[in-house]
């Protein structure tokens, strides 16, 4: 089997949160898409029939503490902290014309400080969100 010359390497994430650019600050993201369904049954055959129906999103932003305006934790905390919902865009590939972006409002639903004072490695935060409507994925 030929091996793929067209995998795309995480290192060019790019995202930005209500706006703001923020690829420096941020280690990875995690982005779910589910789709919501029930199984049925009837009184004939061995098997359940299943539907399904609207999809939910949602995610993970894990980014390094910094307290510098614009950074992914501030920009995150600020809109937590006032309960809005905030334009979310993650992209691997970069921001290039034709490269992939997935793009959509969000709610931070958490805020979990986890301080580690036994490492010297920059301090991490895994901040969970919420989708809030249509998650559009389409070219830049």
């Amino acid at each position: 089997m030929a091996q793929s010359t067209t995998i795309i390497n995480a290192k060019g994430l790019v995202t930005s949160i209500g706006g703001t650019a923020v690829a420096g600050s941020l280690a990875s993201a995690t982005l779910t898409v589910v789709m919501e369904n029930s199984q049925f049954y009837t009184a004939d055959g061995d098997f359940a029939a299943a539907l399904v129906g609207k999809r939910q999103w949602s995610g993970t932003l894990n980014c390094y503490y910094s307290e510098t305006a614009g950074e992914a934790y501030v920009l995150a905390v600020t809109a937590f902290e006032g309960g809005t919902s905030t334009a979310l865009v993650i992209g691997v590939a970069g921001n290039s014309a034709g490269d992939e972006n997935l793009t959509g409002n969000v709610y931070f639903t958490s805020m979990p400080y986890n301080f580690d004072a036994t490492s010297a490695d920059p301090v991490m935060l895994a901040i969970p969100f919420i989708g809030n409507g249509t998650l559009t994925r389409a070219d830049v």
